[in-house]
């Protein structure tokens, strides 16, 4: 009863691709993203860059953020994604991160900045199926700084309120 706008549904994005996220943010606004986090607790500002990319093992694609927005730093030129956390406005950037943001497509190994999530029910999942039974979904491929290419979604049907 106190909702100010509703949604009709959602609609997910192709998983894993830099276009469709890049059109999806500037033409629909927020989306909704899974990303591998859990080298972020010592971020507090810039650009983003992961150094450990290389290890498939170290993605475990495992929380919910929102990115809102793309840009360039004006002192480096590195491109960037501007994302919202729900860790506080203390921690990073007034509660965002700007995660580095390149078009595979543009590199000269596409997918060189992929790796494996052999726990993709952790952050992009359910576990249990309609009875109870656990459901193990299968290794995932996860691209683009901290996987945010992987997973993305959007609103659609949107309304306001009176």
């Amino acid at each position: 009863e106190d909702a100010v706008v509703t949604i009709s549904g959602y609609s997910s994005l192709q998983r894993n691709n830099y276009t469709e996220l890049m059109n999806a943010v500037a033409k629909a606004g927020p989306v909704a993203i899974s990303v591998a986090c859990s080298n972020w607790h010592l971020y507090g500002g810039g650009v983003y860059v992961e150094k450990d990319r290389a290890a498939a093992s170290s993605w475990d694609v495992n929380h919910l953020v929102v990115v809102e927005g793309y840009g360039t730093d004006q002192e480096t030129g590195q491109p960037f994604w501007l994302v919202r956390n729900s860790w506080s406005p203390r921690w990073g950037e007034d509660g965002y991160i700007r995660l580095m943001r390149h078009d595979p497509t543009k590199a000269p190994h596409p997918d060189g900045d992929c790796g494996i999530d052999t726990t993709p029910g952790d952050g992009d999942a359910c576990t249990k199926d309609d009875t109870g039974k656990d459901i193990v979904p299968p290794a995932e491929k996860v691209c683009g700084t901290s996987a945010v290419y992987y997973s993305g979604v959007i609103p659609v049907g949107g309304e306001l309120v009176h």
